[in-house]
């Protein structure tokens, strides 16, 4: 696990971390949409159009030349990085 990620995961504030159900193992350090979709409680194509519109960074491991079909890959630090952004 990259230290940046054990970074994000210690920075989140204590209200955060209170709910343990928002996170996910710290050994992870790339997650599926599903599982997103899961913790923050939203439909998959809800997580898809968060990354289309840049609020959330993944990876697209179907490769720059799949134009039908998406695969995402999400960085802890990146799922980490939104809920900070996007929790009082």
């Amino acid at each position: 696990m990259s230290n940046s990620t054990i970074q994000r995961f210690n920075d989140l504030t204590a209200a955060q971390l209170e709910f343990p159900s928002l996170r996910f193992d710290p050994s992870r350090t790339v997650l599926y949409v599903h599982e997103v979709a899961d913790k923050l409680r939203m439909t998959e194509q809800h997580v898809i159009d968060l990354i289309d519109e840049g609020k959330l960074r993944a990876i697209n491991i179907a490769g720059a030349n799949a134009t039908d079909r998406k695969f995402y890959r999400i960085p802890a630090e990146a799922y980490y990085d939104y809920l900070k952004a996007n929790t009082l």
